[in-house]
């Protein structure tokens, strides 16, 4: 049956009009929404090159030889915290743009390599001629490299805030929209309730003309009926009210019910129940197994106390100075794999010490920047050779040195880590130690929420014998 467009907006103006009233108050919420992120957005931005000032004022302050102020420790780490920030600030964006936040973390991670650059005298001794010409020299290369992503970062940030700004003319022209077409509808409805009203009013008048007449006519009161009716917008009734009492068509012959639109059907015979056989179906379906898949994560603090618990009698035997400074992080990785590790780079730390020296010095330091975990292995032991630093990069091959830190290498690679090895040298240029870094991924919020389950067992089987099974173990209960 053919519907008119305008009699079925009308016949559900109420109805549209709440409709409309709840999507402006959701059109509203995100319009606000997608003016606040811009403003966050707008402050990132501010945020990220008050940020890089202060790294440069440490790094002018380096070439210059003066503001030792800008090279202190304290102005250093407020400088990496700062980019830790802009790195919250992000996620809380949740702009779902990895790209983005990729970038922020490799920003984070340059930014504390340069300030260990910028606060050192020697570059691992592989330069001849003037140390410090040759330490500013890096310096400036890494400190173009960091202008360089900082733009590109910038000018993605931008481009995030122009796709909202767009999505946010959109969102606005669906809200005028909406706005516009909202007291239609309450005016629609206005006028098709007072003519409701009047329908009623003129047939309850009528009604009472045909009571007071003296002779009834069927013919006026089935008038009034369909009229009345069909005014109401009850066409369905009024027709089967003309047929059931004007024609009689109907014959109580056979038991009737409706089908799923509504439509009148005489039931005959044995019927067959066909929602019984859906459901006698499905629970002899097999339950399709889906894998969950997770990745691993571990509690850090508790594994590098592990290790130690390890270790703890050789470097007390030999006399070795131990610090720790951690925290309680959860990083992605395989526990077993990451102690294994740590096990070898300590275990590589301890034997490669002058055993007269009496300073023998050990420190493990973990570091959290932003979703980046940190942990920095230092000790006063003999340096790197050249040939295993070049190894370490993959830009020598031969006969391996250091095995037990090839093996490290290897497992942090596996776990999607990154690692360095590097020569630290003092003021003077001399080498007093050497710096192992570990780079892991932090376990988000949103999943440490998760609680953690245990799968006991999976065993395949239909709806139904998992049903007989349960009725089974409840009547031995």
């Amino acid at each position: 049956m053919k519907v008119n467009l305008g009699t079925w907006i009308q016949g559900r103006s109420k109805l549209l009009a709440t409709v409309g009233l709840f999507s402006l108050v959701g059109l509203s919420a995100g319009l606000q929404n997608f003016s606040a992120k811009n403003s966050k957005i707008l402050a990132l931005q501010e945020g990220l090159q008050t940020c890089f000032t202060r790294v440069h004022n440490s790094y002018t302050a380096r070439l210059i030889g003066s503001g030792s102020e800008y090279l202190a420790d304290s102005f250093v780490k407020n400088s990496e915290e700062c980019f830790g920030e802009a790195i919250r600030v992000y996620e809380n964006l949740e702009l779902n743009n990895g790209a983005i936040l990729e970038a922020l973390n490799a920003i984070s991670t340059d930014v504390s390599w340069f300030h260990q650059k910028l606060v050192a005298k020697s570059v691992e001794g592989l330069f001849d001629g003037n140390p410090e010409n040759v330490i500013l020299s890096n310096l400036g290369n890494r400190f173009e490299k960091l202008e360089i992503k900082r733009e590109e970062l910038n000018d993605s940030l931008s481009s995030a805030k122009a796709n909202l700004q767009t999505q946010k003319a959109t969102l606005g022209v669906f809200f005028y929209l909406v706005a516009a077409l909202v007291p239609i509808f309450i005016g629609l409805d206005y006028f098709r309730q007072k003519n409701q009203e009047d329908i009623l009013e003129s047939g309850e008048s009528e009604a009472k003309k045909l009571l007071s007449a003296e002779k009834l006519s069927s013919s006026l009161v089935q008038e009034l009926m369909i009229k009345t009716l069909t005014g109401l917008g009850l066409r369905t009734l009024a027709r089967l009210y003309s047929v059931s009492v004007v024609r009689g068509d109907v014959q109580e012959t056979e038991p009737v019910t409706s089908d799923e639109v509504g439509r009148p059907i005489i039931l005959s015979g044995k019927r067959t129940n066909k929602n019984q056989l859906k459901i006698d179906e499905v629970w002899s379906e097999d339950e399709p197994q889906t894998p969950i898949v997770k990745r691993s994560s571990l509690e850090l603090e508790e594994t590098i106390g592990n290790v130690i618990e390890l270790v703890s009698s050789k470097i007390f035997t030999q006399g070795i100075k131990l610090d720790i400074e951690t925290e309680a992080v959860d990083v992605y990785g395989e526990k077993e794999g990451l102690e294994q590790a740590i096990y070898n780079l300590m275990t590589n730390a301890i034997e490669n010490y002058n055993f007269d020296d009496p300073d023998k010095y050990l420190s493990v330091n973990v570091r959290k920047l932003g979703s980046t975990i940190l942990l920095d292995i230092f000790d006063s032991g003999r340096e790197f050779s050249k040939e295993f630093l070049r190894q370490a990069k993959g830009l020598a091959t031969g006969m391996l040195e250091h095995t037990e830190l090839a093996i490290a290498q290897e497992l942090i690679d596996e776990m999607s880590g990154k690692i360095s090895f590097e020569n630290v040298a003092n003021e003077d240029g001399h080498h007093v130690g050497r710096k192992t870094q570990i780079v892991l991924e932090a376990v988000s919020s949103n999943e440490k929420s998760l609680p953690k389950r245990r799968l006991a067992r999976v065993e395949k089987t239909t709806k139904k014998e998992l049903l007989k099974k349960l009725r089974s173990s409840q009547k031995n209960a």
